[in-house]
């Protein structure tokens, strides 16, 4: 049986908008696999400094639970339900951790 990681990382930005100058959120969904044949990176562009959140990470072979892995400036490995901010524009890259449960 082949085993399988998924994640998902929601991305947020606060974007000043029009001439009013309120705030409004804007989000984006990365998702990326992990499977016998490798990994599946998500990407996104970021134009400046956001919060990524680790939405989910699901396994279906037992052992630790799995986490996001985001590559980006300032950020790092994100456990389900935690946030990292990402220091500047960039490509952000999600990857999985682990083997799931």
């Amino acid at each position: 049986m082949m085993s399988k990681i998924i994640c998902v990382a929601a991305v947020s930005l606060w974007v000043l908008a029009g001439c009013s100058h309120k705030a409004r959120a804007e989000a984006q969904t990365i998702t990326a696999s992990s499977d016998a044949s490798g990994n599946h990176p998500g990407t996104a562009d970021v134009p400046g400094p956001m919060t990524v959140t680790c939405v989910s990470a699901i396994g279906d072979t037992g052992g630790p639970r799995p986490a996001c892995v985001v590559d980006a400036p300032g950020a790092g490995v994100v456990k389900i339900g935690d946030k990292v901010t990402v220091a500047a524009a960039s490509k952000v890259a999600l990857t999985c951790q682990g083997q799931g449960r």
